[in-house]
């Protein structure tokens, strides 16, 4: 019985293994589409592609990956690849997370004839700032610029025929200062790329070349280019309108949330607002992924304003590791916490530091006031002194200086400087009290902890003022009994 079961198995397996060598190879995978499939699903990739925002870059990606999966067209394989270099220089552009389109691009140009390697080299290049470097020398800027002007030249032959070769030459060309030579090609590059509004963001972000309407125009076309709304906070930051950066910002952020770009920006105008824990989140959010000066220092100032003082200290610690960058900056945050917490050999310390590479008023007062808590008094006698010149409005500078006057009995300078400090206060509270009555009209809700500061900052001028004008009486009388003559004579 065995024996049956075992040849009988064999002759199945013979039978199956001859049916088996002369079948034909099964085809496996998707079938090819039609030619006039292809056509119509490559020119919708290539549509979302020429919308030209970071998403619509990222949609095109997705749809060329679907046609790459049943098709190795040379041209298909071409537009694939020059869209993940659109989107690595935007990845690099806004510190987006890597998606790895980068890598994709790479990959790619091994299976075409063209060759892409100035393009490789142009995104490491915007990574890359000229001054880049521990000790940078000028002939090493010089090379690197002259390095960039010759990438810049090779891509420039390219934007004929090319959006993405446009681009990427207005990008490097920009990063030496070529902008004024761009603008007078601007017009040719957007009338041979009309479809294109990558290539006119790209020429809406150089304040040569922008043009607001025109700006707005692109951002109703494409509602979806999110980037837009960076670059329109960026520049009513730079005018001063801090409402209007703080809106577009706050549509950046919500469009792009993972861009480190738009969380510093929308950070610091957090700080502006006095929106301390806001900024403080949007600061620990870009140190979540990578170490940042910027936002070391944004988040300390937000801590310092918090009054988590010891905290500050420990981010400005870190960031003092490297004094490089800001160090005026750093030092006087760190001595004007230091203050705050009573350690006044280290505010004096760090407010020296400061003055070395900061020297304006208000480090001036930070060094006169750590100065008098150490008994440094003509030291800081000067240091209020440069504070003021530099500053007629330095109130708590002219009070100090007539504290010390009157110190040293001299009544004259102490009447004088007090009486100035009355008025510096009272000019101060006039000021904020405007400024409170102005952001009060405003219903967004945007000012109330500008409102706060302010009014709390009223109350301790006018105590300050009181004060000085008591002392400024004093001061006078004491001048007048020093200058009385003796009874009986």
């Amino acid at each position: 019985m065995i024996g049956r079961r075992l040849a009988a198995s064999v002759a199945v397996a013979a039978v199956c293994a001859g049916a088996c060598a002369s079948a034909p190879p099964k085809r496996t995978g998707p079938a090819p589409l039609p030619a006039e499939v292809l056509q119509a699903r490559m020119a919708d990739a290539d549509a979302a592609a020429a919308r030209g925002c970071y998403f619509c870059l990222r949609d095109a990606a997705e749809k060329y990956e679907a046609l790459l999966q049943v098709s190795d067209n040379p041209l298909l394989l071409k537009k694939s690849l020059e869209n993940d270099l659109m989107i690595a220089l935007r990845e690099i552009e806004l510190r987006l997370p890597d998606s790895g389109a980068a890598d994709r691009a790479r990959t790619r140009q091994s299976r075409i004839a063209d060759d892409y390697e100035d393009y490789f080299t142009a995104l490491d290049a915007v990574r890359s700032p000229l001054m880049m470097g521990d000790s940078i020398t000028m002939a090493t800027f010089r090379r690197r610029q002259e390095e960039r002007r010759a990438l810049a030249a090779r891509l420039s032959a390219g934007w004929p025929a090319s959006a993405t070769a446009a681009y990427f030459y207005a990008t490097i060309a920009s990063t030496i200062g070529d902008v004024g030579a761009l603008k007078t090609q601007s017009f040719a590059m957007l009338e041979t790329h009309a479809s294109n509004l990558a290539l006119r963001y790209r020429f809406q972000s150089y304040p040569s070349t922008y043009d607001g309407e025109a700006a707005r125009q692109l951002l109703t076309e494409e509602p979806r280019f999110v980037e837009l709304h960076l670059l329109f906070g960026q520049l009513a930051l730079f005018r001063g309108n801090l409402k209007t950066a703080y809106e577009e910002l706050a549509a950046a952020n919500e469009g792009l949330p993972d861009s480190l770009v738009v969380g510093l920006a929308f950070g610091r105008v957090g700080l502006a607002f006095g929106r301390y824990n806001e900024a403080l989140a949007l600061f620990d959010r870009v140190l979540a992924r990578e170490a940042d000066e910027g936002a070391q220092l944004g988040r300390a100032i937000a801590l310092s304003y918090l009054k988590r003082h010891a905290e500050a200290i420990t981010m400005l610690d870190e960031s003092l590791k490297d004094a490089r960058s800001s160090p005026g900056d750093k030092y006087y945050w760190r001595s004007w916490n230091y203050l705050q917490l009573g350690d006044h050999q280290r505010a004096y310390d760090d407010a020296i530091s400061a003055l070395k590479s900061m020297a304006n008023s208000s480090v001036f007062q930070l060094a006169g006031i750590a100065s008098y808590n150490l008994g440094r008094v003509g030291e800081a006698k000067t240091d209020f002194e440069s504070s003021v010149q530099m500053d007629p409005n330095a109130c708590d500078s002219l009070r100090y200086l007539g504290v010390m006057d009157s110190a040293e009995r001299n009544w004259p300078p102490a009447h004088a400087h007090f009486s100035t400090a009355a008025g510096c206060y009272q000019q101060a509270i006039v000021k904020m009290s405007a400024d409170v009555a102005q952001k009060q009209a405003d219903t967004s809700g945007l000012y109330a902890n500008q409102i706060a500061a302010l009014v709390a900052d009223i109350a301790e001028a006018r105590s300050l003022q009181e004060a000085s004008t008591r002392s400024a009486e004093a001061s006078a009388r004491n001048q007048a009994a020093a200058t009385r003559p003796p009874a009986g004579r």
